[in-house]
């Protein structure tokens, strides 16, 4: 039996998670965001389920939230996207059994089981004007794509694509929105920037020393 060397990570991971901590390391020393501005997905009016970009619901439902700049770009970021202890459904049961409510054998979603013992649904709407619900097929077409490059990709769809994925109706909605708001999704000021190339280099000489750290023969 043969075995093949596993799939070493990558250092993008660690400058992805590196660059988010100091952005949002950073945030409160950015220009406060003027009470009134609508998120992306408000100013494109589409239901809580839908992805921000192509307006559909995605085939397996789920979402996830994207930058609409990356934080490597200096796109600006708030940790607290969440509020709200968000339970599991075992916890929910656990909580059932304990106030000792009937029939909870036929609660079995978290929304059924959240109803019964009145606790809200939490918060999963993003808190800063900078992350938004994507599905998974805009999210990875997408990529970090920023400023023209991102409005091509509005306007046109990714490179050998069939066109875009956003609705002709809301294409000029979401780059008029981009331009109008930079100052509060994204950040120019060169000392953050320049202190996150700096903090990806430390991660590449990292990968290089421990790569040859790992390959060293000792014995």
């Amino acid at each position: 039996m043969t075995y093949s060397r596993g799939k070493r990570s990558h250092p993008s991971d660690k400058n992805n998670t590196d660059a988010k901590d100091i952005m949002s390391t950073n945030e409160p020393y950015l220009p406060k965001i003027p009470d009134g501005v609508q998120s992306l997905t408000a100013m494109v009016d589409i239901d809580d389920n839908c992805c921000t970009y192509c307006a559909g619901v995605p085939s397996d439902g789920k979402l996830s939230y994207d930058e609409i700049v990356p934080c490597k770009h200096g796109g600006r970021y708030d940790d607290n996207i969440q509020k709200g202890k968000n339970h599991t459904v075992k916890e929910l049961r656990d909580m059932v059994k304990e106030r000792k409510i009937h029939n909870r054998s036929k609660l079995t979603t978290k929304d059924e089981l959240r109803k019964v013992l009145d606790i809200d649904i939490p918060n999963k709407s993003p808190n800063h004007l900078n992350v938004t619900r994507s599905c998974k097929k805009c999210n990875m077409s997408k990529n970090d794509l920023k400023d023209h490059a991102f409005f091509r990709w509005i306007r046109y769809g990714p490179k050998n694509g069939n066109g875009s994925y956003v609705p002709r109706e809301n294409q000029e909605i979401i780059i008029k929105w981009y331009i109008d708001n930079t100052p509060y999704i994204r950040t120019d000021n060169t000392k953050i920037l320049d202190h996150i190339k700096e903090s990806e280099e430390m991660n590449r000489r990292y990968w290089i020393e421990k790569e040859q750290f790992t390959k060293k023969i000792v014995i």
